[in-house]
């Protein structure tokens, strides 16, 4: 299994590769879509916080502003990016998935 701090990784690593690059949009929002899923399962499996959960459904509307069809409720995507990478530094942070190696120790 990928490591949660790894899956964050790689939706970081598509938001900003799409960024730059301006490649078809379907293939970084199905993935990212997937990797919120697993980390959402990951979370409850783990009893993580209710803070967790937050960050992960504005995570998921983010993403699909960014690469999908979604309203970004008159904000750009490019603020939507900003705020994308705001809520992963969250979930990389120790109240969230960076906590988990402790539960595992």
């Amino acid at each position: 299994m990928i490591e949660p701090l790894e899956m964050l990784d790689m939706i970081r690593s598509s938001i900003k590769n799409h960024s730059r690059k301006g490649e078809e949009k379907s293939p970084f929002l199905s993935s990212s879509l997937v990797l919120i899923k697993d980390l959402e399962k990951l979370s409850h499996d783990n009893n993580l916080s209710g803070y967790t959960n937050e960050k992960l459904v504005s995570l998921r509307w983010h993403v699909n502003v960014i690469f999908g069809d979604e309203d970004g409720n008159g904000h750009s995507k490019s603020e939507h990016v900003s705020w994308a990478y705001g809520e992963l530094n969250s979930l990389d942070s120790e109240q969230c998935f960076g906590g988990l190696s402790a539960i595992k120790e």
